[in-house]
Formats: structure tokens, sequence, C-alpha cells
């Protein structure tokens, strides 16, 4: 009497749906707190691939060297999210020239091919 349970236990494990995993942000240049300079683009590498059209990213600056030294003003940054052709777990924004010194915070929104959806954002600082 004992094999048929087993059998059909194994069936109902063997039957059961897969779990699916959100997007998570694994890695980004500049990092979450970095001090860095040069700054010309924001990458954001996933650890799934994203939808395009649904997801996001966007930068304001939170203090700004108004030559009196750091200031809070918060302005937006623009910029130009484009997606890797070629790795779609890569999102960055990219600007025109390099960010102007500053404390700038970050804000992102993924969606997965699953669907699922992430969002989060950082600060890093520019000198």
């Amino acid at each position: 009497m004992k094999a048929p349970y087993l059998a059909l236990a194994a069936a109902l494990v063997m039957a059961a749906p897969p779990a699916w995993a959100h997007p998570a942000l694994v890695a980004s240049t500049p990092a979450a707190g970095a001090t860095v300079s040069g700054v010309r683009q924001i990458e954001l590498r996933f650890s799934e691939p994203l939808v395009a059209k649904l997801s996001s990213a966007s930068l304001v600056a939170t203090k700004m060297d108004m030559g009196e030294g750091m200031m809070d003003h918060r302005m937006g940054m623009g910029g130009t999210v484009r997606f890797d052709p070629a790795d779609a777990k890569v999102m960055r924004l990219v600007f025109k020239g390099p960010l102007p010194a500053g404390v700038y915070h970050l804000d992102w929104k993924a969606v997965s091919t699953d669907t699922h959806h992430l969002k989060g954002g950082f600060d890093f600082t520019v000198r």
C-alpha cells in the first residue's frame, strides 16, 4: 500500500509550478554610496532580463557645488534610458556630458520578462 502513495507524492512534487524569482539589482556603476568623477552614464545590472518599455530610471541632484560649497538643490538631471541589445539585464541612464560635482539620488523601476516588478534607489556623490 505504501508504494502507490509514494508514487503519487512524487508525481505531485514533479508537477508543482516553478517558483518565479523577482528581479534584483545585482550591480551598479557608480555603486550606491560611491564617490566618483567623470560620470557620463549610470549602468544598472539586474538578475533577470527586463522589459524595456516598462522599466525606467531617473536622476535628481540633491546637493550641488554652487561655488560656495555644497548647497541643497533638487534638480532633475534628464538623461536617456537605454537598454543593451546584447544583454536585456542591463539598463543605462546616459547623459550628454559629465555630471557636475554634487550629491545625486537615482530612482529605478524594473519589470522582468516574467512581469515581476521591483523598484529602488540609491545615492552617490560626484566630486
